[in-house]
């Protein structure tokens, strides 16, 4: 796909499918594809095993949303660590169940992603 073609997908079209060490587990409803960021809305399955890890990292973007300044480093430190740990969970996306590189959620379930391969974005 060239950069023309690219740029022609309406990304919010798109419903995705969410993977956890090859196990589905969501959906990503595709939000933003901006300079090989992408974004969506995420849910999740409420029996997935490992949801109280995203549930965590969700109450931590909140915490950090609304830290003073003082507070911010720290707050912001421990929501970093919170989606470090997300990616270190094997997390792909898609019909071809593309590996993501990095992953954060914030607050509102929302989720910004690279891909290992730019030509999926």
């Amino acid at each position: 796909m060239d950069q023309a073609e690219k740029s022609d997908l309406n990304v919010s079209d798109f419903v995705l499918a969410f993977f956890v060490g090859g196990r589905e587990v969501g959906l990503v409803q595709a939000i933003s594809n901006h300079q090989g960021f992408m974004r969506g809305r995420l849910e999740l399955d409420e029996s997935f095993s490992m949801r109280q890890l995203f549930e965590l990292a969700v109450k931590l973007a909140a915490d950090a949303d609304g830290a003073t300044p003082s507070e911010f480093p720290v707050k912001w430190a421990r929501w970093n660590q919170a989606c470090g740990e997300l990616t270190d969970l094997h997390i792909s996306i898609g019909p071809d169940q593309a590996a993501v590189l990095d992953i954060e959620v914030n607050a509102n379930w929302n989720i910004d992603w690279t891909f290992f391969d730019d030509d999926l974005m």
